[in-house]
């Protein structure tokens, strides 16, 4: 299994999950910094309006609940 890592203002981000173009973050030295980005070609970009963000979550929360 690939595990992808992303460098973030030093910090480094595991990626847990991808779906639908949202990645799910974490930083596994501390468990409470988790981000959420979406996938814009080659890179992923911050989610800036409050609807995507909760329609983001959303997605997590249905997947990991079954």
């Amino acid at each position: 299994m690939d595990v992808a890592v992303v460098r973030i203002d030093d910090v480094d981000y595991t990626i847990v999950d991808v779906i639908n173009g949202y990645a799910y973050l974490i930083d596994l030295d501390n468990p409470d910094d988790f981000l959420i980005m979406k996938d814009a070609g080659e890179e992923l970009v911050s989610i800036t309006d409050e609807n995507e963000l909760e329609s983001a979550l959303l997605l997590f929360s249905d997947k990991i609940t079954g």
